[in-house]
């Protein structure tokens, strides 16, 4: 093969990955009706402390499962005075991570520390964000720090 065609093959798949919106490394766009539909459904089950729920991305609109796996994770966290934290799975790369939204009723505004980098205390593995991700004062685009 001639270098000019090893140059454009990857980079047409490149440029056709990304107007399928495939996007790696990130939860994907902010629905924010799909989330916060999630969000009321979650608080509408009886619970304190921390769950699991799943649901399934393909539904329309969005449908909370609260039986045994089958869909993408939700953590929830529920406090004694009834405010509520929920993690919503969006994306998961394997190895490569995993990602998705944070909701809290109270804001999420943690300090970051010297790279940027802010740990929320969220339910669930995904607990890392930065100050970019900050979407307004109740939502944050949120990975798992494992990578």
């Amino acid at each position: 093969m001639r270098p000019f065609t090893l140059f454009i093959l990857p980079l047409a798949l490149v440029i056709g990955l990304a107007c399928a919106g495939y996007s790696p490394g990130t939860a994907g766009p902010f629905k924010r009706a799909q989330m916060e539909s999630l969000v009321a459904q979650v608080r509408l089950q009886e619970f304190i402390g921390k769950r699991l729920f799943f649901w399934k991305k393909t539904s329309r609109p969005p449908t909370l499962l609260t039986g045994s796996a089958g869909g993408q994770e939700i953590w929830a966290e529920r406090t004694a005075d009834r405010k509520l934290k929920v993690v919503i799975l969006t994306e998961d790369d394997g190895y490569r991570g995993a990602y998705g939204f944070a909701f809290s009723e109270t804001p999420l505004s943690p300090s970051p520390d010297a790279t940027g980098a802010v740990h929320l205390d969220v339910p669930g593995p995904l607990t890392a964000s930065s100050v970019k991700q900050q979407i307004d004062a109740h939502w944050r685009q949120v990975f798992d720090d494992d990578n």
